[in-house]
């Protein structure tokens, strides 16, 4: 017996699969660039919305984001920075090849681990945070009673952390730097005995302005997405509490794969 019809009912099978798949795709995205330009458009209706509240979780948002965050960065960019320092160094200090830790920092620390990790730390702390309240928030009804007595919530509590977190992101990647580099020029002291003056030229050397667009460029775009991903995991759960950690778990995820694959194509952009 022929396996033509089989085959054929195969292919079909699989491009409907593919194209039901697609379409899962094509709607998720819509869903939530519909959801980033609601909550950007808060902005314009500020005046009538009112903007005195807004200001205090802003502030708020940004003493959690930023300020609480901190410590562990410092931990973070201070070991990254010394480990990559004292193995760069360690295997070409022997053939003279200082200078290249400027090249490392530069387009190692500035352009891709400052901005990454910053936002991995960022989305554990506040990604998480933002997701769980959010959800709770909805599953005990909460969101739906500022909703009848007419309170926008993107305005309430979505406007406000993608302000906060945005700007606490930026804030933290240029603080990740400072420390990085102060970490770094230890790390080589201690390593091969590079002076300060020597430390900063090599990198001074390697820097574009390019290099300041890109990382201000992606701490930007991940702020927005730490901030808008995980408020609308938040809001969309309608179940019962045990969606909270799924809702939540889910945010993370996305969070890291479009931080990921932003960074990615950012670099792409710019540099090749």
């Amino acid at each position: 017996m022929s396996t033509a019809p089989l085959q054929q009912f195969g292919i079909l099978s699989l491009l409907g699969h593919l194209g039901a798949r697609a379409r899962q795709i094509v709607q998720r995205v819509s869903d939530r660039m519909r959801f980033a330009f609601q909550a950007a458009a808060v902005v314009f209706r500020l005046r009538s919305l009112g903007i005195g509240y807004t200001w205090r979780v802003i502030l708020n948002q940004v003493k959690f984001t930023g300020l609480h965050a901190v410590p562990f960065l410092t931990f973070v960019s201070a070991v990254s920075s010394a480990l990559l320092v004292i193995q760069v160094l360690n295997q070409v200090s022997k053939l003279g090849f200082e200078a290249i830790i400027g090249t490392v920092y530069v387009a190692a620390l500035v352009r891709e681990l400052a901005p990454l990790l910053t936002a991995v730390v960022v989305i554990g702390r506040s990604g998480t945070a933002i997701a769980a309240e959010l959800s709770t928030n909805r599953v005990w009804e909460e969101i739906t009673a500022l909703e009848t007595m007419g309170i926008d919530p993107l305005h309430y509590v979505v406007f406000p952390r993608l302000v906060g977190v945005t700007l606490a992101t930026m804030c933290l990647v240029v603080y990740f730097d400072v420390v990085a580099l102060i970490f770094g020029y230890i790390s080589a002291r201690l390593t091969t005995g590079m002076t300060a003056g020597t430390y900063l030229r090599y990198i001074i050397d390697q820097f574009t302005m390019a290099d300041f667009y890109v990382t201000g460029l992606k701490s930007f775009l991940f702020g927005i997405i730490i901030a808008l991903i995980p408020s609308f995991h938040g809001l969309v759960v309608r179940g019962a509490p045990t969606d909270v950690p799924k809702a939540t778990t889910r945010a993370v995820v996305e969070c890291l794969a479009l931080v990921f694959l932003v960074s990615g194509v950012v670099s792409a952009l710019f540099y090749y």
